[in-house]
């Protein structure tokens, strides 16, 4: 290889790398801008905006009450307690649903509001929050339910409050109301009760199986079990009859054998009488007595 042979082969090297590194930064280049541009995306899509706080939306809640509408206020609630169950969005939710008259939920929020004992929020408002707390416990008592069958639905007042076995009492709202206790194979127990604030009030149930059912018969055969029994059997009938007719003729001299053979003889000896008669010439006029009546009679 000569001198110049070996420089042009040199700088022909160098040439296809300095080609492969320049495609090689277009490449990265590209890589790099489809990033930028997906990010971008996606940091302004909606799917993918910022949030609102679960303290903004306890702002807003508020916000919506000295408005005047709480019912506008507890969606606002719920989603804060959903974002974040924060012991100051579980206190605006349960003092929300007392003044809603959702007794039971508001039982519920308020009493784990007041146990988180350690948040400031609590501690600066815990006076307020217990006297909350305490006029809905005038609201609502609680019931326990002692006895049926594991699986079975409790309901008061057409609402469900549990399924047994219960593990506590259930908080409920107080008055009379209708407990309905039911499971399947089970007849339904029901019993009117009475709850009362702040009180427990206790029930003990039996539950009774589903009697067994007796086998029906098909309609075919209702037909003509019906039917029989207003028309009778055939057959029975025509003994019946043919016994009555007997008893009957059993009754009457026109039964007997010896009734027809009289009947016989009396015939037979009227026809003889005739021929003989014939025979003689006729009869000889009767000796009339006094009386008119015929005494005798000559052949």
């Amino acid at each position: 290889m000569t001198p110049n042979t070996a420089i042009n082969t040199h700088l022909q090297e160098n040439d296809m790398g300095s080609s492969w590194m320049a495609s090689l930064g277009r490449a990265l280049f590209i890589v790099a801008l489809g990033v930028v541009c997906v990010v971008g995306s996606l940091a302004t899509s909606p799917a993918h905006a910022q949030q609102p706080s679960a303290d903004a939306l306890v702002e807003q809640g508020i916000a919506r009450r000295e408005a005047g509408d709480d019912q506008g206020a507890l969606a606002l609630f719920q989603q804060a307690y959903a974002t974040s169950p924060s012991a100051r969005a579980t206190a605006q939710l349960g003092l929300c649903e007392q003044a809603l008259g959702q007794w039971v939920e508001a039982s519920s929020h308020l009493q784990a509001a007041l146990a988180a004992t350690d948040d400031r929020w609590i501690r600066r408002n815990r006076r307020s929050l217990e006297e909350a707390f305490r006029a809905v416990s005038e609201q609502v008592g609680t019931l326990e339910i002692v006895g049926g069958v594991p699986g079975a639905v409790v309901r008061l007042g057409g609402r469900t409050v549990g399924t047994l076995p219960m593990s506590g009492p259930v908080t409920v709202i107080v008055g009379r109301g209708a407990l309905e206790v039911v499971a399947d194979g089970f007849l339904p127990f029901t019993a009117e009760i009475a709850v009362r604030g702040g009180e427990l009030t206790r029930q003990t149930i039996e539950l009774e199986p589903v009697p067994a059912q007796r086998a029906v018969a098909s309609p075919g055969e209702a037909a003509r079990a019906s039917a029989d029994s207003e028309i009778g059997d055939p057959g029975a009938d025509s003994s019946i009859d043919s016994r009555a007719t007997r008893e009957d003729e059993g009754g009457s001299v026109l039964g007997e054998w010896w009734f027809w053979t009289l009947v016989g003889v009396a015939i037979a000896g009227g026809v003889v009488a005739t021929v003989l008669i014939a025979g003689s010439g006729g009869l000889e006029e009767p000796i009339v007595g006094t009386a008119g009546v015929a005494t005798a009679l000559t052949f």
